[in-house]
């Protein structure tokens, strides 16, 4: 029942317009995604992404959500060329 309304949850923290009412605030990933999990090869890949930011020390290894936003950067920035 509860995961049926994954998506209703975003309406917590997102006002009409898609942004967030609370910059700071930290909501479930599942919230997002509108699913608790996702494909193992999806992940793997994601986190051979994590660990080479990691690595490289782009984003902090107490972070790791930052490379959803370099991520989003990447996707926005291939979109404006």
């Amino acid at each position: 029942m509860f995961s049926r309304h994954l998506d209703d949850l975003a309406e917590g923290y997102l006002d009409e317009t898609g942004e967030a009412v609370q910059r700071k605030r930290q909501v479930p990933l599942s919230t997002v995604l509108g699913d608790r999990t996702i494909p193992a090869e999806t992940a793997a890949r994601l986190r051979k992404v994590i660990n080479k930011l990691v690595g490289g020390q782009v984003i902090p290894s107490d972070e790791k959500w930052q490379a959803l936003e370099h991520l989003m950067d990447a996707f926005e920035g291939e979109k404006a060329s």
